[in-house]
């Protein structure tokens, strides 16, 4: 399968919502790849998932031609230190082999605490906890990693995710 659009990561609960937009617009082949356990959904003709490990040399061996696109749901703060070395490597190979846009999924939480309540593109990023200080290197890498091979960069900082372990807003809309 050579892949139109390659999603990193495709553990997300973000993955199916994002396929179901996507396939909205146009039947494009969609590969998924994660390190973790695979969605429940079936493969065909259009869609294919595989659970990987990112040091694998056999993932040189896909085909990144068509791909415009690679969305990177890939979380590093869940990854052990030498799987995030070999991710960015393997990143960096799907980039090169490709002519593919990178989108990236991040937090707004990179910002820290904002005393001002809002943010706009003049604001600093001040991660003060863990978690956010990985999300704003993530950032920082991955700009590096798209500067230099001359790929273009969308960072993605939603607010609030909210997904299969959020609260019911159905129920909340109706009452």
């Amino acid at each position: 399968m050579k892949p139109d659009i390659l999603i990193l990561g495709s553990s997300s609960f973000l993955t199916n919502p994002i396929i179901n937009s996507i396939n909205k617009f146009k039947p494009y082949k969609i590969l998924c790849l994660t390190h973790s356990k695979l969605k429940k959904g079936s493969n065909n003709s259009n869609f294919k998932q595989l659970r990987i490990d990112y040091s694998d040399p056999n993932l040189e061996n896909i085909d990144f031609s068509n791909c415009k696109y690679i969305i990177n749901l890939v979380n590093s703060y869940l990854l052990k230190r030498i799987e995030v070395i070999y991710f960015r490597q393997f990143l960096k190979y799907a980039l090169s082999n490709s002519s593919a846009k990178l989108l990236h999924i991040s937090t707004v939480s990179v910002y820290g605490r904002c005393r001002d309540n809002f943010i706009n593109e003049e604001s600093k990023c001040i991660p003060k906890n863990k978690y956010q200080i990985v999300k704003r290197e993530e950032e920082i890498v991955l700009s590096d990693i798209t500067e230099k091979l001359n790929c273009e960069l969308f960072l993605f900082r939603p607010t609030q995710i909210i997904g299969e372990k959020s609260i019911n807003c159905q129920s909340i809309i109706k009452s």
